[in-house]
C-alpha cells in the first residue's frame, strides 16, 4: 500500500508543528504533539509516559532552560515516507553547555550530531512513536587545544 497525496501533506504538517515546538523550546507544546500512550525512544532511552517523554526533551534542551545542550536546533535533511510512518534524516545543531548523568563535562563548543528519526501518527493526528538514533559521539570528541606558544 502506498500512500496518498493527503496523506502525506497531513503527515508532513503535523511533523511541522512537532518540529517547530522543538526549535522553539516550547516544552509544553512539544508534549501537546505527543498522545497520551506515545512511547518515545532516544538512542537507549524508552520513554513509555508523558513525564519521562517530557524529562528527556528537557535534559537534551528541548526547553526555555537549557540542559546538557543549549541553543538547539533540530535540522531536517531529508525525508521520506513508509506506509505508515515518516523518516528523517538530519542533524540537531547545538551549544554543549550543560551537566547531567552519562555525559561529558561540558565544552561550551557546537556540536553538530547527526540523527534518523522515525515518527507515526495516529488518526488524531498525534504521535504515538518518536524513534530516535542520535550520534552523541561530538560530545564525546576531545576539545581542540592551542599549540604551545600560540
Amino acid at each position: 500500500m502506498t500512500i496518498d497525496d493527503n496523506e502525506r501533506a497531513r503527515r508532513q504538517r503535523l511533523l511541522k508543528v512537532h518540529e517547530d515546538a522543538e526549535n522553539a523550546h516550547d516544552l509544553d507544546a512539544i508534549m501537546a504533539t505527543f498522545s497520551p500512550h506515545a512511547v518515545n525512544t532516544l538512542n537507549e532511552i524508552i520513554a513509555t509516559d508523558g513525564d519521562t517523554t517530557r524529562q528527556v526533551h528537557a535534559l537534551l534542551g528541548f526547553s526555555t532552560t537549557p540542559g546538557v545542550l543549549s541553543d538547539l536546533r533540530v535540522v531536517p535533511i531529508n525525508e521520506y515516507f513508509t506506509d505508515e510512518e515518516n523518516v528523517h534524516e538530519g542533524h540537531v545543531r547545538a551549544r554543549h553547555t550543560g551537566l547531567a548523568p552519562g555525559f561529558p563535562l561540558p565544552t561550551f563548543r557546537e556540536v553538530v550530531m547527526p540523527y534518523i528519526a522515525i515518527y507515526r501518527f495516529d488518526e488524531h493526528d498525534l504521535l504515538v512513536s518518536e524513534r530516535i538514533k542520535l550520534d552523541m559521539s561530538p560530545l564525546y570528541a576531545p576539545t581542540p587545544t592551542k599549540p604551545e606558544g600560540t
